[in-house]
């Protein structure tokens, strides 16, 4: 993230690692972050989604699901 602070991949799978290791708060810049680099791409989204589920936001995570199921694959390990 140092020497590019707006890679795609790097900020998804850091910001769902963030996420996973229950740290909420720092992980949702990433994801976002993540979303609005590659607004098509499927992942990030359904990302969100699980966020805002854990964080009792029903409205937003349904938002970000169907975005989800819009969106394309896209580019995971």
């Amino acid at each position: 993230l140092k020497i590019d602070p707006n890679h795609y991949l790097t900020n998804l799978l850091y910001g769902r690692l963030l996420f996973l290791e229950r740290h909420p708060q720092q992980a949702l810049p990433k994801l976002l972050l993540a979303a609005k680099l590659e607004p098509d791409f499927r992942e990030p989204h359904r990302f969100l989604a699980d966020y805002y589920e854990a964080m009792n936001q029903p409205q937003k995570a349904a938002r970000e699901r169907e975005l989800a199921v819009k969106g394309k694959a896209g580019e995971l390990p």
